[in-house]
């Protein structure tokens, strides 16, 4: 009978610098179509707060067949796909 090997997680936070190419680059390798939206946010008047409408200008990232929506901005995308990928090459060794 062998003990049971205990996995231990550690948390860590990475900082990278990535060039915009590189992360569009490494989306569209992985399925993406990279394409510019614009968002028009409402003004806002509240209480203490007062901001007049703003357009966000940004890019999404989406596969064929894919709805556009604020949850495909291709830093989110990236984000997930990264961390897909990590995921995927820590488990072939």
């Amino acid at each position: 009978m062998q003990p049971k090997k205990s996995q231990k997680q550690y948390k860590m936070e990475i900082k990278l610098n990535i060039q915009q190419p590189d992360i569009f680059r490494f989306l569209q390798k992985r399925g993406y179509e990279i394409e510019p939206v614009s968002y028009v946010l409402p003004a806002v008047e509240e209480f203490l707060i007062n901001e007049p409408e703003r357009i966000v200008y940004t890019f999404i990232a989406t596969k064929p067949g894919e709805k556009r929506s604020r949850e495909n901005v291709y830093l989110k995308v990236f984000e997930k796909e990264l961390r897909e990928f990590l995921k995927e090459n820590n488990e072939e060794k």
